[in-house]
């Protein structure tokens, strides 16, 4: 059973029957014990004892599972929900739109260095001007 706080809880049944096989199985053994004490043979109270802890095992073992499977519920659910969020994807799509962009402007730069004029290319890039590289405006580029 969930409560609205998000963890997990024995329900009244589960409670009520770890608590009915841990009596039964203190008493066989306060009884064997007096049994004993009084020289009085009596086997049942092991056998009695086997089964109530038996049953006081599943029922743990039960409550552990399902609260288990609830934490394993509650990561998935937590896991998509980031996943679905598609910050991380939204992330990776403006960086790999940045770099074609990128690639974009440097293939435009060697392509207007490679078409310069021959009187331009003897001369370092860097020191002539825009008009002497020959390069066109940027509204005449088209991307």
């Amino acid at each position: 059973m969930i409560d609205s706080l998000g963890s997990v809880r024995m329900s009244k049944l589960d409670q009520r029957l770890l608590l009915v096989a841990t009596g039964v199985g203190l008493g066989s053994v306060l009884g064997k014990i007096v049994s004993t004490l009084l020289n009085i043979e009596a086997n049942w109270t092991l056998v009695l004892a086997g089964v109530s802890a038996a049953a006081a095992a599943k029922v743990w073992t039960s409550y552990k599972n399902r609260q288990q499977l609830h934490l394993v519920e509650l990561s998935k659910t937590l896991y998509f929900k980031n996943i679905i969020n598609n910050r991380g994807l939204l992330t990776l799509l403006m960086d790999k739109a940045e770099d074609e962009i990128f690639k974009e402007v440097l293939l435009t730069y060697a392509f207007l260095l490679t078409t310069r004029p021959p009187s331009a290319r003897e001369k370092d890039s860097v020191k002539q001007t825009a008009e002497e590289l020959g390069t066109p405006l940027v509204g005449q580029l088209r991307f």
